[in-house]
């Protein structure tokens, strides 16, 4: 439901109870925290945005002791992507490149299952298609092309 900004000031008035999660994009700083205090108790998650030009922030409260999963993907195994032959960068620190500049959805603490059976352990995302990952099980041939199943590292957030 949409709120005007002279209602959303006035949170006491709001029955926010009755929804699972209240988010509020745009409002100003005051309201926000009116509203954002009402669902905290009432014991409803809360989500601010506000953006201007490039800038932007995000609050969120989804109350003591919540967790939440910090991707959607946690613990899903994505399609093999083949990459090109990885280049050794010392201390079992790798550079994977997809081949053909295909596009990978890592994120540093993800792990690359290559086909073969090693493992490595996302350490820094270069480019859309390269990355920088150490190895934590296995072997790996630098000679020839493999290919690699993303397996986002489920992190659990408490607040």
């Amino acid at each position: 439901a949409e709120l005007s900004e002279t209602r959303v000031a006035a949170a006491d008035a709001l029955e926010v109870g009755a929804y699972d999660c209240v988010a509020a994009c745009g409002s100003g700083r005051e309201a926000a925290c009116a509203l954002s205090d009402a669902c905290r108790a009432a014991g409803v998650p809360f989500v601010w945005c506000r953006c201007a030009g490039a800038a932007f922030c995000v609050f969120d409260d989804f109350g003591d002791g919540a967790a939440v999963a910090s991707r959607e993907l946690a613990g899903a195994a994505r399609e093999s992507v083949p990459l090109e032959p990885l280049r050794a960068l010392g201390d079992n620190l790798y550079r994977a490149e997809a081949a053909g500049r295909q596009r990978h959805e890592a994120c540093e603490g993800d792990f690359l299952d290559l086909d073969g059976g090693a493992v490595l352990e996302v350490r820094a995302v270069a480019t859309p298609w390269a990355l920088e990952a150490a190895l934590i099980e296995g072997a790996v041939d630098t000679k020839k092309r493999c290919g690699a199943r993303l397996r986002p590292a489920t992190r659990i957030l408490k607040q």
